[in-house]
């Protein structure tokens, strides 16, 4: 199928498929104008945990100390640590259950979230809270953050989940 086959077939969201037209998926990663829709991509394809660790130092990057608190800096611990295998999903919903004041909390509750429908193989709900947590840290940042999603999710490690179904 076409690589705008498999978006349509994995309910990318209709703007994005628009864009993408008719172009291969290395030409659309690379010339992609929209972080979230990379972050979609990469969860949808089964790399939520790299996805994980680019939200996390997405939102590292753009914490304020005399604004965020304690419970935010746990928080990207616990993902952080989840990503790479050292705590289990139980330990990343229990995120879930607290509502601390901090703006920046919608875009954590957004990546808990993908990994709670991830557990449930619900890669869709997944990769839509993600591209959700990616939009509300977009709405506070002063730039652009799609260079970090591309440095960190490499191109190859989503191909390589996706290159038997699309031509």
């Amino acid at each position: 199928m076409s690589f705008r086959t498999y978006l349509k077939v994995h309910s990318a969201c209709e703007p994005a498929v628009k864009w993408v037209g008719y172009k291969k998926f290395e030409a659309a990663w690379n010339q992609c104008p929209r972080g979230e829709w990379l972050l979609w991509l990469a969860v949808v394809s089964g790399n939520l945990k790299l996805a994980v660790r680019t939200m996390c130092k997405i939102i590292a990057s753009e914490m304020d100390p005399k604004v965020d608190g304690r419970a935010v800096f746990d928080a990207l611990r616990t993902l952080k640590r989840w990503s790479w295998n050292k705590t289990l999903a139980k330990d990343v919903e229990k995120i879930l259950d607290l509502w601390p004041p901090e703006p920046i909390w919608i875009s954590i509750r957004g990546i808990a979230y993908a990994v709670f429908y991830q557990k449930r193989h619900d890669t869709t709900q997944a990769a839509g809270f993600m591209s959700i947590a990616y939009d509300r840290i977009e709405e506070r940042s002063t730039t652009t953050n799609i260079n970090v999603v591309r440095d960190n999710i490499p191109m190859e490690a989503v191909l390589a989940k996706i290159e038997k179904h699309i031509q």
